[in-house]
């Protein structure tokens, strides 16, 4: 059961409740941000590399090559005000490489590096003043003749002592993989020796940028070590002793891979804020070529080296060149800065929801173990949601792929008071008029429906090595939604550890239920951001209803029906595991279900598998019911101990929940519950 205020507990099941409701709009998803851009500037420069960052004080700095060669800079002091993006000033010549705009996270200190136009040499200027004034140009380091510098980026540690980190690319100029990362640092007002990576060469490097996260962690593009060098968009850090010690190299991370040398990726860039988000461009040089833009974010709570980034998102910027979409995060006002070669955005990070509790009607919500949803009827007679979802509109934030955050309750002592149904996701609007009314009815989809509609752009494959747990982790983060155990989840997910292979095209819904298939865990929302797994012999404690000073059940039914197995079997290589129901293939026949899985490895680990999904055959069974007035707390597999009009108990488990609310019509506000009785032997089963 969800935790709700103990006020709403000491009315739970009664007759006659005033409904108290509250819904949210949020530009979200599962708690993750999803900017709103606005242009802030739209110019004609050509697609040459450029940076950009921002200073203390909010201005920002730009840096770009342009076509003749020149490096050139420019400062606007209010970026969010479009008619202060100023003209360039030419600071000196550059090879056509994008240079690193880095800027102090504390002062109005600025550096830009650029390569020179020998290409294996670095140069740098510096400010003092926020990108007012510029120091005389001058050279930081020079590789040997035959050499190229290929990609540059920078970062200061964001903590004392605040020294600058310049990482790049040089590519020795041989054949085949012959490109290294090296890095070298500028302390005490002078730059030091430059020092190479601790791995082998690559074949190539198309662009790179970093980040101080307690260590130094680096996007890089380009093409693999071993012929025939597919494209590659890793992560990488370079410790500062917070993961990894100080000046350790971590290995290579693959975070998007492709098996044709056609497709590239170009241009990383990166940004910590509310989020720490991605772009980067994607290229195909084949027929019909094309270059685009994406963006990614990274949950809350993953390493920038994991796979838990969200699933790429094409945005619009194509330039006809491998021009970077730079990312700048200004935390005092809340503003995400998109930043292209000639075009700027701008989003402002929403500190308050759009709030329609006094427009809802009606609402039905629905939850079971294969999905669900929500759908809201709200009040339109004065027709100010006719505008819903246009940008201009108090209502803007109500559109297909906003967060829908309900909170129903009751009044009582004079207050209302709220219990928050899992988010959903806004999927479509219905403007309907009859008979002198008009209503809005809003549309919203649940996690499953969320993953249901993602399909993988690519093969995504695991080697054997990440458990079933890890494994789920990374599908669910492509619609940013977290994974975790629900108290306990089974062994199985911490120790089975599959060869799993996701095909391009395959929806998230149906490699998720691939992936648990075998496995006795059960699923729920958190309703926030996490699925969580729950080993089903792990039962919640019991919530009473139906006796005297109870919640009030007004009509149940137990249903006693043959689950889909009675006879579970499942082997690996050279083990083997069973469970089975006498009773249940004495009256039916035996209903077998036997299965392979390469990943179970003792027959302990077969066997509590074939048990597992024994006891899950039986939740998955004919279902009974219960009519009642809202259990507020109520979640899936939650445990019941009904007591029955004949004065008998029994405990009965939660496998779908029904609610429904209409202001309309006095009476009705309740749940019908699916449930399904727990058998004496099965634990805290019986009465």
């Amino acid at each position: 059961m969800r935790a709700i205020p103990e006020a709403l507990q000491a009315v739970q099941g009664r007759p006659q409740l005033r409904p108290a409701v509250r819904l949210e709009v949020w530009s979200r998803r599962f708690g993750l941000w999803r900017p709103a851009w606005q242009t802030l500037y739209a110019g004609s420069e050509s697609a040459h590399g450029h940076d950009a960052g921002l200073c203390a004080d909010g201005a920002l700095v730009r840096a770009r090559v342009d076509e003749n060669g020149y490096l050139q800079v420019a400062r606007i002091p209010h970026p969010e005000d479009p008619d202060e993006w100023c003209p360039w000033q030419m600071l000196a010549t550059a090879d056509d490489v994008a240079p690193a705009v880095i800027t102090h996270p504390t002062s109005s200190e600025v550096h830009i590096l650029w390569v020179g136009t020998i290409h294996r040499n670095i140069r740098w200027t510096r400010s003092t003043d926020g990108g007012v004034t510029w120091s005389t140009p001058a050279q930081i380091l020079s590789e040997p003749t035959g050499s190229r510098i290929t990609a540059l980026a920078g970062v200061f540690r964001g903590q004392s002592p605040y020294e600058l980190y310049l990482f790049y690319a040089l590519d020795a100029g041989g054949a085949g993989a012959d490109d290294v990362l090296k890095v070298v640092r500028y302390a005490g007002g002078s730059w030091g020796t430059p020092s190479a990576w601790s791995y082998g060469p690559r074949y190539s490097f198309n662009g790179l940028d970093a980040l101080w996260q307690g260590d130094f962690w680096l996007v890089a593009a380009g093409r693999d070590s071993a012929s025939p060098y597919l494209p590659r968009l890793w992560t990488l850090a370079y410790g500062d002793g917070w993961e990894y010690p100080a000046g350790a190299w971590a290995a290579l991370a693959e975070l998007e891979a492709s098996d044709s040398t056609q497709f590239q990726f170009a241009a990383p860039a990166w940004c910590a804020g509310d989020a720490v988000r991605l772009s980067y461009l994607e290229r195909w040089d084949g027929a019909n070529a094309y270059r685009q833009a994406c963006l990614r974010t990274l949950l809350p709570a993953a390493s920038l080296g994991s796979a838990r980034w969200t699933d790429a998102e094409p945005v619009d910027y194509a330039p006809a060149a491998d021009a970077a979409l730079c990312l700048c995060w200004d935390a005092s006002a809340g503003r995400l800065y998109r930043i292209g070669h000639d075009r700027a955005w701008c989003a402002v990070q929403e500190t308050e929801p759009l709030e329609l509790g006094e427009r809802v009607v009606a609402y039905t919500y629905n939850e079971m173990p294969a999905g669900g949803g929500l759908v809201v009827m709200l009040d339109n007679r004065d027709g100010a949601l006719s505008q819903a979802g246009q940008d201009d509109s108090p209502y803007a934030a109500l559109r297909p792929g906003a967060e829908l955050r309900l909170a129903r309750g009751a009044w009582a002592a004079g207050a209302p008071y709220y219990a928050d149904l899992p988010a959903g996701m806004v999927t479509a609007l219905e403007w309907r008029e009859s008979q002198g009314t008009s209503r809005l009815i809003v549309r919203a989809e649940d996690w499953w429906g969320v993953l249901r509609g993602w399909r993988a752009g690519r093969l995504f494959s695991w080697d054997g090595t990440r458990t079933t747990a890890s494994i789920g982790a990374d599908l669910l983060a492509q619609v940013g939604l977290d994974f975790a155990a629900d108290g306990a989840g089974s062994d199985l997910m911490s120790t089975r550890t599959p060869r799993f292979v996701v095909p391009a095209g395959q929806d998230g819904a149906t490699a998720l239920r691939r992936l648990m298939a075998n496995l006795p865990d059960l699923l729920r929302f958190d309703g926030y951001g996490t699925v969580l797994f729950r080993d089903p012999a792990v039962l919640p404690a019991a919530f009473a209803v139906g006796g005297a000073g109870e919640p009030a059940v007004l009509e149940g039914a137990l249903v006693r029906g043959a689950a889909w197995a009675n006879l579970c079997q499942a082997s690996g290589d050279g083990v083997f595991g069973w469970a089975l129901e006498l009773d249940a293939i004495q009256e039916m026949g035996t209903r077998r279900r036997v299965w392979y899985d390469a990943a179970l490895l003792s027959a302990a680990q077969a066997g509590q598998a074939a048990g597992g999904m024994l006891r899950r055959a039986g939740l998955e069974g004919p279902a009974g019911w219960l009519r009642l007035r809202p259990l507020w707390g109520v979640e899936l597999w939650d445990v019941l101990d009904w007591t029955r009009r004949d004065g008998s108990r029994r405990q009965v488990r939660v496998v779908g929940i029904q609610e429904r609310c209409d202001m309309r019509r006095r009476g009705i506000y309740e749940q019908r519950l699916s449930v399904v009785a727990l058998s004496d032997d099965e634990p805290g089963g019986g009465v």
